[in-house]
């Protein structure tokens, strides 16, 4: 062999030991598409003496740039001695006869030789043509051959078939790592709301080696045939099997409606360490999916709750009244199937209405909760509902949430309402006149700054075949049968009409004052038809209602409407908080206000209070926004008030609504208010500074280094902090804030807590001010003074950054990381 030739060898043999070494990588976000060959009949082909080369699986994996094929190869070793796999390589072609290059995966790099007596797992990667299927693809094997011409001599061949996947409520097995597994989909329920399907699947799965194997690595998704993948949540962390151990595994996924109706896969899959490739180890095919049954009364059902199993009974349901609202009042039975004993699960009931609202039942009593082996446990739940006329078409549903406060919850299952005794239905007053049918929505008392509101909301409707005018309306109240001062009550149309079409209406809210510490029973409006001078009065009708109309509490998904003309909108509760200040607290709330007109708008102004347990209220202070907003445009709207620290806060509702301007410049007050619940919970703080939300961006703190600086170049004097930062759009960026908020960036020495400094952020267009300027990969600087710092000679607890949301003066932490002097930390 000739020099030339000898070297030219060497450089071969070299780039294809490399090529063992060099991965492939599949974008984080992918969406697998995967199959296996049929286990009965696997492609076989001879690659030495007494040894086979078998086609154990083959997969495909969907990418925005494309299409990858994966194929495992067994290499099966009857010879006695080991097989050189360096001495071998295969390639992944297309019955077009193209040929893909082909990479190895990572962990099969080390897998230099075959031993004898033994199978060896080898799987190999291609970048393959979008349309390609993966009944087109086929792996041919080579042996290195220098002697011929392209140094390469072919084995054999290897053809994919079929697609792979498990049919429903099949058995498939699945090659781990070094270990066989089995699975199987056992069951799935599912719900819908108004946006989201919610689906829980129960998958059972067997270790068939002789070692124990942790399945935490194994990723599962929820897959649309040939397309998108929804991430599964695990209701465990940490899945470890023993030897031949069996467990089952709760999983479950919130889908947009408009994919529920596609075709669905449950796909397994691990991730690499290094390239962060996303490898499908298994495909199980799901049935057609549809809303899961509701369970009926008095009939068990079994939930797989973390590997232990529960069987759950409802039992009847009973309204009754309760401090002027209705309320419901339901028992589950609980049974602990396995045989140690089980504290209650974090389990969550609600009442689903048809229109997917939410309603929480909770505990009767906070007592701790035993489940003991095979013995019954009752527990009782109850909880406030709109009217118990909406029983008939709604259920319960059951949701397990683990982890904590903060983790998803899992649907469980949902089961029928059977109500023993109930109140009956209550109707709005409804009259006749001149042409109109008046109709009484509601008649709330409001708090409205030292006294309280009467308020009567009233909708007018037009009933004959022509265009009217606008009644013009007087009236006053009775309280508890003593008629109130008519000069007292005032009526505000709400609407914007000048005249009022055929089967239009529009509405009215009549209101007086009362001391917010007069009880009242009974409240009547005495409406009536005046004139300009209030000369000449015609009584529409008396309405009356025994108690004042009490708030309604939104579902946790539920939407508060304004359906007034010209305001029409759609206002959903975003979030609430506490923050912590040094005399006073503050408590901060957001609603998502949409505008539901066809035209541009200014919003309609709202308002509303805060209320604790004990009855205490204060007002807030809602944003005005002056802007218009576009046809389905949204803004996030704030609320706001100073709170004493020796307000109970232990619960605090929300009630927010419609404002409406008061006579005589007297401000305004809420027409028809709403509520939800707010617990004071602590403030979740990240402890790393990646995607920190702030207003309608996600800000990533990077490559954070703090050094000792010198500001006249001699005398250490202070502290120099710099950093890299991505400031991106976030999902919800076509959305305006009616109010802007700050980042406050603090820098504490661990060392020396009195070394500490902050620099206030905003939202801008100019990196070199104390702007964040959306964008990528900018660079930030800060130095910091403090005489303190000349003397500073210790570094071994480092130091931290914290991240402050900022609004009216108030902070509160929202993410914190502890880092190292003189080094770059990420």
């Amino acid at each position: 062999m000739s020099h030339y030739f000898q070297k030219r060898s060497r450089v071969i043999q070299l780039c294809l030991v490399l090529s063992l070494l060099i991965g492939y990588t599949i974008a984080p976000n992918n969406r697998i598409e995967a199959a296996a060959t049929a286990a009965s009949k696997k492609p076989t082909a001879t690659i030495a003496s007494n040894v086979q080369a078998i086609l154990y699986d083959a997969q495909l994996v969907t990418q925005e740039q494309g299409k990858l094929a994966a194929f495992t190869v067994a290499i099966q070793n009857d010879s006695s001695s080991s097989l050189q796999l360096l001495d071998y390589w295969a390639k992944i072609k297309s019955k077009s006869g193209k040929t893909y290059p082909t990479k190895l995966k990572e962990a099969d790099k080390t897998k230099v030789t075959a031993p004898s007596k033994g199978t060896t797992y080898l799987t190999y990667y291609a970048s393959v043509d979008n349309q390609t299927k993966l009944a087109d693809l086929s792996i041919d094997l080579i042996k290195w051959d220098f002697s011929s011409s392209n140094y390469e001599s072919k084995l054999g061949t290897l053809n994919a078939s079929g697609t792979g996947a498990t049919a429903s409520y099949g058995v498939r097995e699945m090659l781990f790592g070094n270990n066989k597994l089995k699975g199987q989909v056992k069951q799935y329920t599912l719900y819908k709301d108004s946006q989201y399907g919610y689906l829980t699947v129960d998958y059972s799965i067997e270790n068939l080696s002789l070692s124990s194997v942790d399945l935490t690595p194994v990723n599962y998704f929820a897959q649309i045939d040939g397309g998108s993948v929804f991430a599964f949540d695990k209701n465990t962390s940490n899945i470890t099997l023993k030897a031949r151990e069996t467990k089952m595994i709760t999983l479950s996924v919130a889908i947009p409606l408009k994919n529920l109706s596609s075709k669905f896969s449950l796909v397994l899959s691990t991730t690499e360490e290094q390239s962060k490739t996303n490898l499908p180890i298994g495909v199980f095919d799901l049935p057609a999916l549809k809303p899961t049954v509701a369970v009926k009364p008095n009939v068990t059902k079994a939930l797989y709750l973390g590997g232990n199993t529960l069987n759950i009974t409802a039992g009847d349901s009973f309204v009754s009244l309760a401090a002027n609202h209705e309320q419901l009042s339901t028992q589950f039975v609980l049974e602990n199937t396995g045989s140690t004993k089980l504290p209650l699960p974090a389990l969550e009931f609600y009442l689903k209405t048809k229109e997917g609202y939410l309603y929480p039942l909770t505990r009767d009593s906070d007592a701790e909760v035993v489940l003991l082996p095979k013995i019954k446990q009752s527990i009782q739940l109850s909880g406030q509902i709109p009217s118990s006329s909406i029983l008939k078409t709604s259920e319960i549903v059951v949701f397990y949430k683990n982890g904590g406060e903060d983790s998803k919850s899992s649907f469980l299952s949902n089961f029928a309402v059977a109500v023993k005794t109930a109140t009956g239905e209550q109707s709005s007053a409804v009259a006749q006149y001149n042409g109109y049918e008046v109709r009484q929505e509601s008649i709330q008392r409001t708090p409205n700054d030292l006294t309280d509101l009467v308020v009567a909301e009233f909708t007018l409707k037009n009933t004959t075949a022509q265009a009217k005018s606008k009644l013009l309306l007087g009236g006053h109240f009775i309280v508890d049968g003593v008629k109130i001062d008519p000069s007292k009550s005032t009526i505000v149309v709400l609407d914007d009409v000048t005249t009022v079409g055929p089967n239009q209406s529009y509405k009215v809210v009549a209101y007086t004052e009362v001391p917010y510490t007069q009880v009242i029973s009974k409240i009547e409006f005495v409406m009536l038809e005046t004139d300009a001078e209030k000369k000449n009065e015609k009584q529409i009708h008396i309405f009356s209602v025994e108690s004042p109309t009490q708030a309604k509490e939104l579902g946790s998904n539920e939407a508060y409407n304004i359906t007034s003309l010209g305001k029409r909108a759609e206002v959903r509760f975003v979030k609430s908080a506490l923050y912590s200040g040094t005399s006073s607290d503050f408590f901060y709330a957001e609603v998502e206000y949409t505008n539901k007109e066809r035209r541009a708008i200014n919003p309609a102004q709202l308002a509303g209070y805060i209320q604790n347990q004990n009855d205490s209220i204060i007002d807030l202070t809602f944003s005005e926004y002056k802007e218009k907003v576009m046809p389905n445009g949204k803004v996030v709207i704030s609320a706001w008030t100073k709170v004493p620290r020796n307000f109970e806060k232990e619960t605090i509702s929300f009630y927010f609504g419609e404002s409406f301007k008061l006579a005589n410049d007297a401000g305004s007050a809420v027409v028809k208010p709403v509520f939800t619940d707010y617990a004071i919970k602590e403030i979740a703080v990240q402890k790393n500074l990646k995607k920190i939300g702030f207003m309608n961006n996600a800000l990533d703190i990077r490559y954070v280094v703090a050094t000792m600086h010198a500001s006249d170049g001699y005398a250490i004097d202070s502290v120099k902090v710099s950093f890299e930062y991505d400031l991106v759009e976030s999902e919800d960026a076509d959305r305006a804030f009616a109010e802007e908020h700050k980042l406050i960036f603090e820098f504490v020495d661990n060392d020396y807590n009195d070394i500490a400094f902050t620099k206030e952020l905003t939202l801008g267009k100019d990196n070199n001010k104390d702007e964040l300027v959306v964008g990528k990969k900018l660079q930030k600087e800060f130095v910091f003074q403090n005489q303190l710092v000349t003397h500073k000679n210790e570094y071994a607890k480092g130091f931290t950054i914290n991240i402050y949301d900022s609004f009216q003066g108030f902070k509160t932490l929202i993410a914190s990381q502890n880092m190292q002097w003189g080094t770059v930390n990420d």
